[in-house]
C-alpha cells in the first residue's frame, strides 16, 4: 500500500528494517507496557505485519516526515484480547516514543489512520481500550470521537471501553 503522508508524519505498514526501531522504543524505561522481552517484542512486531496480511488493515510504523526519524505505532486492528464486547471490531491503538510525547502526533496519526480505515474497510464500529488514569490518550479518543461505554479488564488492569460509531449511511 502506499504511504499516509500527513503534516508531519509518513505512516505505513512495518518493514523488517523497522525492528530495532521498535524494539528500542519498547526497551525505553517509561514505555506504557512495562518491561518487555525479545521476544514479547518480535512477536509484537510480528503481528503488526500479520495483521496486514490477515485483516488487509493494522497498525502503522509512524515516522517524521522531514527527518524520517520513527516516532511510534498507530492504526486499527483487531487484537482479539479476549474482551466480548470489543473483539472482532477494529480496535484504535497507538504508542510513541518518549520524545514524541506532547506533540500531537499520536492524533495527527490516528485521525489519518482511521481515515484510510473508513475509506477502505468503512467499518460501523471501531473501539480502544485505555488505562483511566492514561490521560492524554483520552484526550485522543475524544478528539476522534470515541465516547465511553463501560469498563472492562485486560491483563488484570481495569480499562475504559470506548467506542466510535459511524454515522450516515
Amino acid at each position: 500500500m502506499e504511504p499516509i503522508v500527513t503534516e508531519r508524519l509518513l505512516l505505513r505498514p512495518a518493514r523488517m528494517e523497522d525492528y530495532p526501531a521498535h524494539r528500542a522504543m519498547e526497551l525505553a524505561p517509561d514505555f506504557g507496557l512495562g518491561p518487555t522481552t525479545e521476544h514479547e517484542s518480535w512477536h509484537r512486531f510480528q503481528r503488526m505485519a500479520g495483521n496486514w496480511a490477515l485483516q488487509g488493515y493494522g497498525m502503522f510504523m509512524a515516522f517524521d516526515r522531514q527527518t524520517q526519524e520513527f516516532l511510534g505505532n498507530v492504526g486499527l486492528s483487531d487484537f482479539r484480547r479476549g474482551i466480548e464486547c470489543i473483539d472482532g471490531y477494529p480496535e484504535a491503538a497507538w504508542v510513541f516514543t518518549a520524545a514524541a510525547h506532547g506533540h500531537g502526533f499520536a492524533t495527527e496519526g490516528a485521525i489519518a489512520a482511521h481515515g484510510w480505515l473508513d475509506a477502505h474497510v468503512s467499518p460501523r464500529r471501531t473501539v480502544c481500550i485505555i488505562s483511566p488514569d492514561n490521560a492524554r490518550s483520552l484526550r485522543v479518543a475524544d478528539k476522534l470521537g470515541y465516547r465511553s461505554f463501560g469498563e472492562g479488564i485486560h491483563l488484570g488492569d481495569t480499562v475504559v471501553l470506548l467506542e466510535r460509531v459511524a454515522t450516515g449511511g
